[in-house]
């Protein structure tokens, strides 16, 4: 880990948990993974203050910890990726204030600050109980129910403030869509564990095999893929649990109360396991397994044991939530991709592309999750990528105002179709403009010009099929314009609109979509490849810096180089229509700041500087990593200038703080202090803003 990471993640952490949990967080970056003893050494720190330190630090997921099975030594190590995540609070209150209502957000916010919570100490902390219960008064977890109250007492008094009183269903109901739409998850033993950890702990459960010499390969990726399938179900939860939370309904209803048979109810049983404990209990009893640790053991629990609702007014009180992260990765990166395309094609078209991504959303775990890479976008295999039916971007129709007039409209008779033919059709049709009876061909047409033909044919014979992979009722052929139904003949052409800007996407050099035709058992559908469009926001990224800090000129020899490789100035300057004096300071400036590389190729062995020949080169993983560590530098940096322009006035922050203060500033606060508040908030409020904006160049270049 760079210095500047760990001087970033060391004053955040300072920033919110102190400075006794940020002096063991930053020995665990710079010494590794660490034993109690260990740190003690390191810390200089009494048993108790560590403790205290360690027992924050887990509760907020910033340490790992692993107890050896052969010694029994428990070993601690930093987690980076959640500790820089510190910084994003608030643009995850706001996505899902957006998404989910103010009360969702304060969800999110209290998680955020506990670390993980049980549901009953969320309910227990918003002063809500179940009808003829008792919440349980245990320890759960490392986080007391005494404790909790004084916690949220925040939000509470914002709830009680804004006279929106939440009831346990309104919390149980929330707790669903989060859970659902992947923003929390259910904790278990695997996210207090590293990577490496949690592959032991696989391979320690599914021992690899005994391999036979004429199947070794084959049997090595299979038991591959059961180890990659075991850590993602420790991580995001098996497929049966992630369905189940999909299919429940919302309302009080249960979930089996609609079959109509024994025989339905037994496949039903048997098609969701994680429903067998739900019938025909309160489902208010259940007591999960607990390890030794405090935790849900998950190699000890059997499917379906995680969740167990009944429905969507019913989550388990001993269920323990977190912030999911990774979703909000993705959630981060679905923004990006539609603020590119906005800008390259329109905000009309970009909002037909969010509504895509967004019900791509809940198909996508992390970021990272797709490893290929295409060279060329003709090549993909558009029927492995994640994908959606036109039916199923319907509901853009409702908003159909917003985007129909975005695209021009031409009557067919006034749009010569001439011009894009192909040039030996073309060919034939000037030489019958000629006076010739039939169309005649200049000069012999071989046997590739009359598959090129056909080619073309096809082509246009799919395009104008793709018109009717609608039914009837929908489609958008030109016989709609006889049609005496003016509502049919609406729909056909709002249908009709939201195609036109899905290939919008599909024909743009970035390929923000892939088409995949109808064909007679599949309709027709459009597929996102996450892994090739995460290199082109890498890529706009780095031009855009480059652009912003070296000027366009400089842009274009990146971009030459890019795709030439490593060049001469000779050839730089022939190819980039550049004045030589001009070129050698854009190049010796980037050389200085580490984003270009020049390699020394001698012609001679004495190495004479005239006889050597200089090679100007682009690497964009170096690139990349430069970028990421001067925003690691200037981030930090920021944090800084704000704890310094907050000391200035720290007076004036505690007594506008206080109680009896706050609305009341004009009575107690003079018109000095007033003045020096509304200048520090301003300066302050500028300052994070552009945290906030590397914050996300960090997301683009690390995390997607």
């Amino acid at each position: 880990m760079s210095k500047n990471a760990t001087d970033l993640c060391t004053l955040l952490v300072d920033e919110i948990y102190g400075e006794l949990a940020s002096r063991v967080f930053k020995e665990l970056l710079c010494y590794g993974r660490l034993s109690f003893p260990g740190l003690l050494h390191h810390t200089r720190l009494t048993p108790r203050q560590l403790r205290h330190s360690l027992t924050v630090l887990i509760q907020q997921h910033l340490a790992y910890w692993t107890t050896s099975a052969e010694d029994n030594a428990t070993l601690y190590e930093a987690n980076q990726e959640t500790s820089f995540a510190l910084v994003r609070g608030g643009k995850y209150v706001r996505f899902t204030e957006y998404r989910h209502g103010d009360f969702a957000g304060g969800v999110i916010s209290n998680l955020l600050l506990l670390g993980h919570a049980r549901v009953g100490d969320l309910a227990q902390a918003y002063k809500l109980a179940r009808p003829n219960t008792k919440s349980p008064q245990e320890t759960v977890n490392g986080l007391s129910n005494s404790t909790s109250p004084a916690v949220l007492k925040t939000n509470q008094a914002n709830s009680e403030a804004n006279n929106h009183d939440p009831t346990i269903e309104s919390l149980h109901l929330t707790l669903w869509d989060l859970l659902k739409t992947g923003l929390i998850s259910a904790v278990n033993e695997s996210h207090f564990r590293s990577d490496a950890d949690n592959r032991i702990e696989a391979e320690k459960e599914m021992p690899h095999p005994k391999l036979r010499f004429k199947f070794k390969k084959e049997e090595t990726l299979d038991w591959e893929r059961s180890i990659q399938q075991k850590l993602e179900d420790w991580k995001h939860g098996s497929k049966a649990e992630r369905s189940e939370i999909t299919s429940l309904q919302r309302g009080k209803k249960r979930l089996l109360e609609t079959s109509e048979s024994n025989h339905d109810l037994k496949r039903m049983r048997l098609e969701l396991p994680l429903t067998k404990a739900v019938i025909g209990s309160s489902g208010y009893d259940f007591d999960p397994k607990i390890s030794e640790t405090g935790y849900l053991n998950v190699s000890s629990l059997e499917t379906g044991n995680l969740y167990r609702f009944k429905d969507a007014n019913d989550v388990q009180e001993n269920l323990v939530l977190r912030v999911n992260h990774d979703k909000f990765a993705v959630v981060a990166r679905n923004q990006r991709l539609m603020e590119l395309a906005e800008k390259c094609i329109g905000t009309a078209t970009s909002k037909v592309y969010a509504e895509v991504l967004r019900k791509l959303e809940a198909k996508m775990l992390q970021c990272k999750e797709e490893t290929r890479s295409f060279e060329d976008p003709d090549e993909i295999d558009a029927s492995s990528l994640p994908h959606v039916s036109t039916f199923d971007l319907a509901a853009l129709l409702k908003d159909s105002t917003d985007f129909a007039g975005a695209i021009g409209h031409a009557e067919s008779d006034k749009v010569d179709l001439t011009v894009i033919d192909h040039p030996k059709k073309l060919r034939r049709k000037i030489s019958a403009e000629d006076g010739a009876n039939e169309a005649t061909v200049i000069g012999d047409v071989s046997s590739d010009e009359d598959k090129d033909e056909d080619d073309y044919d096809s082509d246009k014979s799919d395009i104008v099929s793709d018109a009717d992979s609608l039914p009837s009722s929908l489609s958008f052929t030109q016989s709609s314009k006889t049609t005496a139904d003016p509502l049919a003949a609406s729909k056909r052409g709002a249908f009709s609109t939201l195609r036109q800007h899905l290939l919008l996407l599909c024909e743009h050099h970035h390929h923000f979509l892939h088409h995949r035709p109808r064909t007679s058992s599949a309709p027709e559908k459009w597929a996102v490849d996450f892994s090739a469009l995460s290199t082109t926001l890498l890529d706009v990224t780095l031009a855009q810096t480059i652009s912003a800090r070296f000027g366009p000129l400089a842009t274009r020899l990146v971009n030459i180089l890019s795709a030439r490789g490593k060049l001469d100035e000779k050839t730089l300057t022939a190819l980039g229509l550049i004045n030589q004096k001009t070129m050698r300071s854009l190049l010796t400036a980037m050389h200085q700041s580490g984003y270009l590389q020049l390699q020394e190729i001698p012609r001679e062995t004495n190495r004479q500087p005239s006889r050597t020949l200089y090679l100007w080169a682009w690497d964009a993983d170096r690139a990349r990593a430069k970028l990421l560590e001067e925003c690691y530098a200037t981030i930090a940096r920021l944090v800084r200038r704000a704890r310094v322009e907050r000391e200035q006035v720290r007076e004036t922050v505690e007594k506008a703080s206080r109680t009896d203060v706050v609305g009341r500033e004009d009575e107690f606060l003079g018109e000095g202090e007033r003045r020096a508040l509304e200048e520090w908030k301003a300066r302050e409020e500028r300052i994070w803003g552009e945290v906030g904006r590397l914050e996300e160049v960090v997301g683009i270049v690390r995390d997607i």
